[in-house]
């Protein structure tokens, strides 16, 4: 067994077996026997004492003893690693070390995937010099104190190691810029490893200026120029050293920019209605439209004869559309581009049921509804003929007299989008009754539907239609809905066919009818 044994930890003692033995274990002070008093394998649990294990073993031939001097160890403490830092990918040096620690280091460990993998650092020492790292890195150290204590993890260390600074490029590269140019003169730095730290001009590419104030985005909107310049863009990566760009390189034409006033810039209509896009154009030879052009009107023919000119263009989308309006000076290179946004509203769609059918003196009970779903639409219905109410979405209508009344319904959203539908209602004399062909003439022009006529009736239980066998071969619920002599598409022939319909008046009368009809091909 262990001659050097750890405080607190359980370990095992033994001597060779003998037939028939019986055994008897002595341990020093302290020490607590966990199983194996009377067999050749003794399992303990260290107490804080050193001392001697004893073994007395006796059968019928041998009377042995054997003897173990013991010493104990403290438990293993794996204490921390300091050293946390960030260098720059390349030639470095990172001092780690190990505080707090009770035991030997066994051997160091490092990670470049986050803690995921390790692997082995041949070093056994308390500390160590990390160097020319090209990753970010995790130390750790594992250390013992004895054979017989646990090893354990000291808390780890990171070495952050930043990429090389790399300074990019301007795109473009070059540029020219008229006088009095306020845009479409954008700078965008690509290819850059690291962020922008400031931006630099010169005039001449050797001697740079930082901007002020410091000027740390990817993209920059050159104005106000009145002279060649470079500018530059100062990249830094972390704690490595500072790169610049590759400089892009303005050059002044001598020519004035396009110079206009636009609006609005963005406008909000209603589905099938239009927006007026105006423009003063003050400097610039010529304009066109190259985007939204084949639903713009009064757009003008592109030529420029006397300065201030005024754009206004009539707008019809249908759908979203952006509309830009390009402007060219001559002797300058760079168009003014101005856009109008003009977002469409969705359609209006009115629902107000199926053409219907009322007797007199009986109420007709009506609804319209609308898709708009911010549900503050108000509702209109014309002419106002019998109804109780025609600025509700449910009016009742009552009709003293035969009539056939088409009425307009107007729904109007609270953005004052409008949408309008239309329903017929037709007034008979008669009570309430269904009424039904005795003939019709599919493929026909007209009479081609074999369907029940309702009048003053609110639901329709069933239509249901039958050949001289009496199978089914059309059969509703909706009123409206009718039979176009086909059954799953193929052509049934003339003859005589059996009908029965039943529905529900407004006033809750139940009617039921039925009868035949003659099919004429």
């Amino acid at each position: 067994g262990d001659t050097v044994a750890c405080i607190g930890s359980t370990l095992i003692y033994s001597v060779p077996g003998l037939a028939g033995a019986s055994y008897q274990w002595n341990v020093p002070p302290g020490w607590s026997v966990v199983s194996g008093s009377d067999s050749s394998i003794l399992k303990v649990t260290v107490g804080n004492n050193a001392g001697t294990v004893i073994a007395h073993e006796q059968n019928s031939c041998a009377n042995l003893q054997a003897t173990l001097p013991v010493t104990t160890a403290l438990p293993t403490i794996p204490g921390a690693l300091t050293g946390n830092s960030e260098v720059c990918s390349g030639a470095n040096s990172s001092p780690i070390s190990l505080t707090g620690a009770r035991g030997s280091v066994l051997e160091w460990l490092a990670s470049t995937d986050g803690g995921l993998t390790y692997h082995g650092v041949n070093d056994t020492d308390y500390t160590y010099t990390a160097q020319d790292l090209t990753a970010t890195t995790i130390y750790r150290a594992l250390v013992q104190n004895g054979e017989s204590c646990e090893v354990d993890t000291a808390a780890p260390v990171t070495i952050v190691v930043d990429p090389q600074s790399v300074g990019g490029s301007l795109s473009p590269a070059e540029m020219q810029f008229c006088i009095a140019q306020t845009k479409d003169a954008l700078l965008t730095l690509g290819g850059e490893t690291g962020t922008p730290v400031n931006w630099q001009a010169s005039p001449d590419g050797v001697a740079w200026t930082d901007f002020n104030p410091v000027y740390a985005d990817t993209s920059y909107e050159v104005s106000g120029l009145a002279a060649n310049t470079q500018y530059r863009v100062v990249v830094k990566s972390g704690v490595c050293p500072v790169q610049s760009s590759a400089p892009a390189r303005i050059d002044i034409v001598r020519t004035s920019f396009p110079q206009a006033a636009a609006e609005p810039a963005d406008t909000l209509i209603c589905y099938g209605t239009t927006a007026t896009l105006n423009a003063t154009i003050t400097v610039a030879t010529s304009f066109a439209w190259t985007a939204g052009a084949s639903t713009l009107s009064n757009q003008g023919n592109g030529t420029i004869n006397l300065l201030p000119y005024k754009i206004q263009a009539t707008a019809s989308p249908l759908k979203t559309t952006s509309y830009v309006l390009n402007m060219v000076n001559e002797g300058c290179p760079n168009p003014l581009k101005d856009t109008f946004l003009v977002r469409v509203l969705p359609p209006i769609v009115v629902d107000a049921g199926n053409d219907t059918a009322v007797v007199v003196n009986q109420p007709l009970q009506l609804h319209a509804s609308s898709n708009d779903t911010t549900g503050d639409d108000t509702f209109n219905w014309s002419p106002p003929t019998g109804l109780n109410n025609p600025n509700i979405s449910d009016p009742t209508g009552l009709y003293t007299v035969e009539d056939s009344i088409r009425y307009l319904i107007t729904a109007t959203s609270g953005t004052g989008c409008k949408g309008v539908t239309s329903i017929l209602v037709k007034i008979y004399g008669t009570g309430p009754d269904i009424f039904v062909p005795n003939a019709f003439t599919p493929g026909a022009p007209t009479n081609n539907v074999f369907r029940p006529i309702p009048v003053g009736i609110s639901k329709l239980a069933y239509f249901r239609v039958y050949n001289r066998w009496g199978q089914l071969v059309f059969s509703t619920t909706h009123v409206g809905d009718g039979w176009d002599g086909r059954v799953n598409g193929n052509i049934m022939d003339s003859g005589t066919y059996v009908w029965m319909v039943q529905g529900t008046t407004f006033n809750g009368r139940v009617v039921t009818h039925k009868g035949t009809m003659i099919l004429v091909r």
